[in-house]
């Protein structure tokens, strides 16, 4: 990976500026103009250098103070069709499918944010009438300890 790469890489593991045109504020620190910086992001992602490329939202500084984990049962032959119906939720941040454990048959996986504990409810009642699912548990959060932007040059 060449040196101006590396240096734009180091730069877009930080926060996205908060500023009308965040781009220019990041491509002034790299000595680029904008266009050259999102060529150089578009390509690490192409050749897989960088899986994705998203913001981070501070979701309790956004009004959203309350969020849980909400693991789904379904059976196999129907969480795709469940995840996808659960995707198209604003709230929803994350939604994943993985494979349940012998003690917990839960397989989707729901990150849904909310502005209270009823808002909550009413996002988990309508996932509920849009996929079928009744079986779930809600894994509310009690304490975030950690909460980062991606490092895309870690060595971990």
């Amino acid at each position: 990976m060449d040196e101006k790469t590396k240096r734009i890489l180091k730069i877009a593991s930080g926060d996205l500026p908060l500023a009308s045109r965040p781009f220019d504020a990041w491509a002034h620190e790299a000595g680029i103009d904008a266009q050259e910086l999102i060529l150089t992001l578009r390509a690490a992602l192409q050749k897989g250098v960088i899986r994705r490329f998203g913001a981070v939202l501070a979701h309790t500084k956004s009004g959203m103070k309350k969020n849980a984990m909400v693991a789904w049962e379904a059976a196999a032959a129907d969480a795709d069709r469940a995840g996808r119906i659960m995707a198209r939720f604003d709230a929803v941040s994350h939604c994943y499918l993985r494979r349940a454990a012998p003690d917990f048959p839960y397989r989707l996986y729901t990150m849904i944010h909310a502005p209270n504990d009823k808002g909550l409810s009413a996002v988990i009642e309508s996932i509920k009438k849009e996929t079928g699912l009744d079986s779930f548990v809600v894994l509310a959060s009690v304490r975030e300890f950690k909460k980062t932007s991606p490092d895309y040059l870690s060595e971990e």
